[in-house]
């Protein structure tokens, strides 16, 4: 099992997360999606997960409080 903290992006911009990926520090493993249903789909629990206001099936607010309520201690920005 790795100890790498886990992250959790969420976008439906391909460029702005395939930059995220260059960028990202080795000391974390992460996870993207791309729309709400990909990060519903997610079955870790990240450490914290960055969630994009508008989604091609549903908006970054709503996903955030579910998720919130799935991972309460999770920060979401």
């Amino acid at each position: 099992m790795s100890s790498a903290r886990q992250l959790l992006f969420v976008d439906d911009d391909r460029h702005f997360l395939r930059t995220v990926e260059m960028v990202v520090d080795p000391g974390f493993s992460v996870e993207f999606a791309h729309s709400v249903a990909e990060a519903l789909a997610v079955s870790a629990r990240p450490d914290a997960a960055f969630v994009d206001l508008g989604l091609p099936d549903g908006d970054g607010v709503t996903l955030v409080r579910t998720l919130g309520e799935r991972w309460p201690h999770t920060p979401l920005v």
